[in-house]
């Protein structure tokens, strides 16, 4: 009885800290989207690149959604993606 309890305890906090790092990244996330946006208010660049930014910024926005819905695996992999079109974006924009 007390090895369910623990183990129980183990989950409930592996749960927690998972669900606790996913929302602190997704924010960063948001934050660093916002950014991007922001840089590309202020530079002039021509109005198909700016577009294709836009469109990336978007599916990213969406596909940081959809994380909010699935397993935990795959939160974890979708939001690696985005961080790397985000790294993208920002070597882009500079």
């Amino acid at each position: 009885m007390k090895k369910n309890g623990i183990f129980f305890l183990l989950g409930l906090i592996t749960g927690i800290l998972t669900a606790y790092l996913t929302i602190r990244k997704r924010k960063e996330i948001y934050r660093k989207l916002n950014d991007i946006e922001k840089k590309i208010e202020r530079i002039d660049i021509k109005n198909n690149v700016k577009d294709i930014i836009e469109d990336t910024i978007s599916s990213i926005k969406y596909l940081t959604k959809k994380a909010e819905k699935a397993a935990v695996d795959e939160k974890e992999a979708i939001l690696h993606k985005v961080e790397e079109k985000i790294k993208k974006l920002e070597n882009l924009i500079k």
